[in-house]
């Protein structure tokens, strides 16, 4: 009884280690930074007055490199010491947002998009890997709250970004939002690879077996073949997470929403936090919704939530409160492009399926969130507005909407 009691609270300790870990690291390589993208986006565009298509162009780059290199990033995951593939993902994400520093007009502008693009996708695929390697039970809820920490520092971020730029600039803002980066993920390795014990497959760690114990997500059988692997669940996922990144793209064009509709900078950042606050909380609440009803009903009623929040956006005139209320619900679309990207993976192909298929889908999505970034900036341009990107935002949430309960039904009768 003793020595069970015993081998409990070591195996807890590490578990404890382990999620701590991914948290600072989805806080590294999520929150700092990348959350706090679009408010240093906006004032580089103040400060050098180049049109929206410009810089709609700097997140259509990011999206094509997603796109080409982090389909294949994903699966290289899979395949090397993730301990390095860590401490490499760190720097080169600071590298990308340190060359923001030589600002619009060079082109090194486009090379930090195209190192930054594949961040968003890897951490969306990396951290819950190594959380559910360590969380069999509940990977969701794992992963959930792992990748609300990302929302908690970019709230969090995004609230000193206001006072500091005003301050020091967002030069000397960014240099120390870079180096706080870094010690965020130096301290997340730490703990999930010393303290938390955390080994590679290679290693002859036992891979994890119980992802499908709700009986919501299907096992392989030995030829490898899943219930749910066909064409009909791979266009039906493709269709749902690339609406979700086109979702995405009003959060990523945020501060120049905010500066459309009159916003000061200090009423974007606060906007921003609001953002991070349903991201926070959406992340948290699908993931328990993935692991206590299925990923599917999560995907339908969270894209519910988002539609409706999206009229309170559109009708931004009603006031600043009722615009709040609506930017901490669709924050809640951070979720879906990442806890929702494993975890439908993980219950279309199964665990090794997910190994194999998670490249083509960040390489499909990431392809989409390019078109969508064009788009959404010529939109822009033409009607002088972000109706037009309002009206894309609708249309994908019908579309997850439908492909989740169509993929729900399908669970049902297997």
């Amino acid at each position: 009884m003793g020595r069970s009691a015993e081998q409990s609270s070591v195996k807890g300790a590490k578990q404890a280690a382990v999620l701590a870990g991914g948290c600072f690291l989805m806080s590294a390589l999520i929150g700092v930074l990348l959350n706090t993208s679009s408010l240093f986006i906006a004032h580089i565009r103040a400060e050098y007055a180049f049109s929206m298509t410009r810089a709609a162009s700097y997140n259509t780059v990011k999206a094509l490199s997603a796109a080409f290199i982090g389909a294949w990033c994903s699966s290289l995951f899979f395949r090397v010491d993730k301990k390095r593939f860590f401490v490499c993902a760190e720097l080169l994400n600071v590298l990308a947002f340190l060359l923001l520093l030589t600002g619009a007009d060079t082109p090194l502008w486009y090379v930090s998009a195209a190192i930054m693009g594949p961040f968003a996708s890897l951490s969306g695929v990396s951290i819950p890997y190594v959380l559910s390697r360590s969380f069999p039970e509940k990977p969701g809820t794992a992963s959930g709250i792992a990748m609300a920490f990302g929302g908690v520092a970019g709230a969090v971020f995004s609230a000193l970004a206001g006072g500091l730029v005003e301050r020091m600039g967002w030069r000397d803002t960014l240099a120390v939002f870079c180096a706080v980066s870094i010690a965020l993920c130096a301290a997340g390795i730490y703990l999930v690879f010393y303290k938390g014990g955390w080994k590679d497959e290679a290693s002859g760690a036992p891979e994890h077996s119980s992802w499908h114990r709700r009986g919501f997500e299907r096992e392989y059988d030995r030829e490898g073949q899943s219930h749910f692997r066909n064409v009909r669940s791979f266009i039906l996922v493709s269709v749902m997470l690339s609406g979700s990144t086109v979702i995405m793209q009003l959060i990523y064009n945020l501060g120049l929403f905010a500066q459309s509709i009159g916003l000061s900078a200090a009423q974007a950042a606060s906007l921003n936090s609001m953002i991070m606050v349903g991201n926070i909380f959406g992340k948290l609440i699908f993931g328990r919704l993935c692991d206590r009803l299925s990923v599917w009903k999560a995907f339908a009623l969270s894209s519910a939530a988002i539609g409706a929040s999206l009229s309170g956006l559109a009708f931004h005139g009603a006031g600043m409160p009722l615009l709040m209320a609506s930017a901490a619900v669709y924050g809640t679309a951070y979720a879906l492009g990442t806890v929702g990207l494993s975890r439908s993976c993980a219950a279309a192909y199964g665990t090794a399926g997910q190994k194999r298929f998670t490249g083509y889908h960040v390489g499909i999505v990431n392809a989409v969130g390019a078109a969508a970034s064009v788009g959404a900036g010529a939109l822009y341009d033409r009607s002088g507005s972000f109706r037009g990107l309002l009206v894309m935002a609708a249309a994908s949430v019908m579309l997850i909407m439908i492909c989740s309960l169509i993929l729900e039904r399908g669970r049902k009768r297997a």
